[in-house]
């Protein structure tokens, strides 16, 4: 940055950009240069080698039988080999001069580069003015070799290099060679002619057919409709085309509304991004080697308490004692009922205490109930090789022998049932155990189905999450909204409460849904004592958590499950008056659950600083990275600090000012609209990609070492085991997630499939919990 400007033009480039397209352009000319070279090396070889080609051409020249302009084809191809290498030539000292020009500066500090537009105008102007000349002379080359090929061999119309090369065989190298050549110079007249019409042909950008927000409509309305082609509406889609794209529209002009204030590049967006990622990496390393010492810390007191030792033990090891959170109630509800924690809640989930392993139970068996409700999509996905067969053959099993569910307990579902097959081959429940399900989908409504789980005793209602181009056009109606209205419906006081709209909208069709069929009734008064769970993934875990506001004030044995809810799901102080019922589970990096309004503009706002710090030339940034060992915290902080200014010491800079600007601008943009933060619902336990040190064992008589890795020769089984286990589940504050975690698998930890392995896997190997995970059954071995 700043964008170059030439003939008054801005373009998309700035002038440390030009690096990557000197060395692209050197490449080129090489080969140039390196075909002119061969070419003058096939000529003399032949001129040395073969006299009787060049009697053949001078007696050609003397029959009168070329034209005039054929006979000086020599004086052309001399013209044409010493041109092309005077083009190369020339081209190298220029590209080397803007390469060296280009290096200098910094992103925000272009003085140093002030010499770059005229190298450019002499690019532009200069060499394409050759470069279209030479095109010329090289086609007039290859019109006197046809018309000389045409002399040797005594055959008219010998026209291209298939023919040249079939009549002339003897001369095929060099005629080769001759075509690359001018096809090449054909290439660079293609791009002079196209840089022309950049400069030259001016669009009147003042005039405004439509505004910003429109344009962001039209886009996103040709996007769904194209998803929906591509996918041949196997994903809907039809709905959601001709839906009210308004207020997300403007939320996103909004968001990328500069008022012409920011003079910036994509080039200097992804540099921003990436020094971003690299700041968040190192926050992350520091919290992994906190959440690393405070498993450590809560280990050794297991083992401690174990062996019957007390702190001063502890103390003698020289681990410090496990980080607590603020002052907050370290209860939980267990089905109606305050269960409480025998100490003050520390950050990290522990085995010590129950109502944390109740916890860890319910998560890892209930996200199958969630997992199961994308029935065959799902299905398919974790098994890919066998998913579909398997899926077919248990459909036609069923329609063999005739299988058939009572009248009203599913909706929505196709002659042959995919969705209820699936459905029961993911969660294992039987046709019995499946009270009611509807699969059908709109942007106002969403598959989900109530189930019996006998094992836990436990009704079941698990919603499905997004799916659908129809899904996704509820998770864009962003927009906050009270909750006055369905808290006089429900029994609460929904005043100040506010909700996702699209969210809110499917939840209250699900509420009045149950309300209609009173299944959930029915099985409630059925099975007496049965607990009730709602549970839902992505924006079924959104639609889940306000479900739950709006049928606890009617169940007060309700609990919520929501894995990977979307961080724009609920208001600050709803989410927080529903944490006792309300918990949420999300996998390290998930972009989902970080993903809002708020979110976003953080993230515009750092890259807009880093870029502002940048102290270096931009294509240092990456280079330097690699000097540096990033997997540690002292080579990450070195990394940025070789990289950045320190954030209170700035240099000044017209982009600084731009900077200041536009934040202000951005501000009172902000201000002259209603703005609600919204954030994920309830408690939320975040599995924190770590390694754990150590392997505790726990019987109900209490906790022994197995084998202490505190042993120097620990056994390379329990290495294998420590190296394995990747996720530190803990108490996360909703700050936790007001920024969004640039990473590889920000998308990815998202996945259903994804979410429920890691859980179960947490579960069972640092919980030493098995399936059905039933907490209070269970003796616990090999944590």
């Amino acid at each position: 940055m700043p964008a170059l400007v030439l003939f008054d033009r801005r373009t998309i480039f700035s002038g440390d950009d030009l690096r990557c397209f000197t060395k692209l352009h050197a490449i080129w000319r090489a080969f140039q240069l390196i075909l002119v070279c061969g070419m003058i090396g096939v000529h003399f070889y032949d001129i040395k080698n073969n006299t009787s080609l060049v009697e053949d051409f001078h007696k050609c020249q003397e029959s009168g039988d070329l034209t005039t302009l054929a006979r000086s084809g020599w004086i052309l191809l001399d013209v044409y080999l010493f041109s092309s290498i005077f083009l190369c030539l020339v081209s190298f000292a220029l590209l080397a001069s803007m390469h060296n020009v280009s290096s200098r500066g910094t992103p925000t500090d272009p003085r140093a580069r002030r010499s770059l537009v005229p190298l450019c105008y002499f690019d532009i102007i200069g060499n394409n003015f050759l470069r279209c000349s030479l095109l010329i002379i090289g086609g007039l080359c290859i019109y006197s070799a046809e018309a000389y090929c045409e002399c040797f061999s005594q055959k008219p119309d010998v026209h291209g290099l298939q023919a040249l090369r079939g009549e002339c065989s003897f001369w095929s190298p060099f005629i080769t060679m001759l075509y690359i050549l001018v096809g090449t110079h054909l290439v660079d007249s293609i791009s002079a002619m196209l840089t022309l019409i950049y400069f030259t042909c001016r669009f009147v950008p003042q005039v405004k057919i439509v505004s910003s927000a429109q344009r962001c409509a039209i886009l996103m309305r040709c996007c769904f409709g194209c998803s929906s082609l591509l996918t041949c509406c196997l994903f809907g889609g039809r709905q959601a085309v001709l839906g009210d794209f308004a207020e997300f529209s403007v939320i996103i002009a909004n968001y990328l509304n500069d008022n012409g204030i920011l003079d910036l590049t994509p080039s200097d967006v992804l540099m921003g991004l990436d020094m971003v990622r690299r700041l968040r990496r190192q926050h992350r390393l520091e919290a992994r080697e906190r959440l690393i010492r405070e498993t450590t810390a809560v280990d050794v007191v297991l083992v401690a308490e174990s062996n019957d030792k007390g702190a001063a033990d502890i103390e003698a090891v020289g681990i410090p004692k496990p980080t607590k959170l603020e002052e907050k109630d370290s209860s939980i509800i267990i089905d109606g009922q305050r269960a409480q924690s025998s100490l003050p809640k520390s950050e990290v989930l522990s085995v010590r205490e129950k109502n944390e392993i109740y916890v860890m139970a319910e998560a890892a068996h209930f996200v199958v109930f969630a997992h199961a409700a994308y029935t065959w999509v799902s299905y398919v996905l974790e098994n890919p090789v066998t998913g579909f067969c398997s899926l077919t053959y248990q459909i036609l099993r069923q329609l063999a022998c005739f299988q058939s569910t009572e009248k009203g307990t599913i909706k929505g579902d196709y002659l042959w049932r995919p969705h209820t097959v699936a459905l029961e081959l993911i969660s294992g429940l039987s046709s019995d155990e499946i009270i009611y399900a509807t699969f059908y989908d709109n942007a106002h409504t969403i598959p989900y189905f109530i189930a019996v789980d006998h094992e836990w005793k436990t009704i079941v209602v698990a919603i499905r999450g997004t799916l659908t181009l129809e899904s996704v056009f509820a998770d864009i109606a962003i927009v906050p909204t009270e909750l006055t209205e369905m808290g006089v419906k429900c029994g609460f006081d929904g005043e100040n409460l506010y909700c996702h709209r699209g969210m809110l909208q499917i939840a209250i069709w699900v509420y009045e849904d149950l309300s209609r069929h009173k299944k959930l009734d029915v099985a409630l008064a059925k099975y007496s004592g049965y607990r009730l769970r709602i549970v839902g993934h992505s924006l079924g875990a959104a639609v889940a958590s306000i479900l739950s506001l709006f049928l606890r004030p009617k169940y007060s044995n309700l609990r919520c499950l929501a894995f990977s809810p979307p961080g724009c799901t609920m208001s600050e102080n709803l989410a927080e008056a529903v944490s006792d019922y309300i918990y949420s589970f999300s996998i390290d990096d998930d972009i989902i659950a970080r993903m809002s309004i708020d979110t976003f503009e953080e993230l515009r706002d750092s890259v807009l600083e880093m870029i502002c710090r940048v102290k270096i030339p931009k294509y240092q940034v990456r280079s330097l990275a690699r000097k540096f060992d990033l997997s540690t915290v002292d080579g990450v902080t070195k990394s940025i600090e070789e990289t950045l200014y320190d954030k209170d010491n700035v240099r000044n800079s017209r982009f600084k000012d731009q900077l200041e600007e536009f934040w202000k601008f951005q501000t009172d943009l902000k201000a002259s609209g209603s703005s609600v933060k919204l954030c994920p619902p309830g408690s939320i336990v975040h599995f924190f990609r770590t390694r754990s040190n150590r392997r505790i064992v726990w019987k109900r008589e209490g906790f022994r070492n197995s084998q202490s890795s505190l042993d120097p020769d620990e056994s390379g089984k329990q290495r294998q085991d420590k190296k394995n286990r990747l996720y530190t589940p803990r108490w996360a504050k909703r700050n936790d997630f007001e920024r969004i975690e640039i990473s590889s698998h920000m998308l990815l930890d998202h996945d259903p499939i994804g979410v429920k392995l890691k859980i179960q896997k947490v579960a069972r190997e640092q919980f030493a919990l098995q399936d059905p995970f039933l907490w209070d059954e269970l003796e616990y071995d090999s944590i």
